[in-house]
């Protein structure tokens, strides 16, 4: 679900068709520095799991919107 979200973060379109490897490689990073930040924070994993599905799916509706203004 990780990989999902970096990818998605980077700007790659779920839809196909558009990214790039430094947008993804961003997307890692933001992350992985996330992931790394909640479990410092003692953070449980499944609001971890909450957290980065609800990155995944806000990073979706923006690529949606992106994708719709042309």
């Amino acid at each position: 679900m990780e990989i999902i979200g970096a990818t998605v973060i980077g700007g790659t379109s779920p839809f196909g068709g558009e990214g790039g490897i430094l947008r993804t490689l961003l997307g890692v990073l933001i992350m992985a520095f996330g992931v790394n930040g909640f479990n410092l924070l003692a953070t449980s994993a499944y609001m971890q799991d909450m957290i980065v599905g609800g990155t995944i799916i806000f990073s979706v509706w923006i690529g949606i919107l992106r994708w719709r203004e042309g």
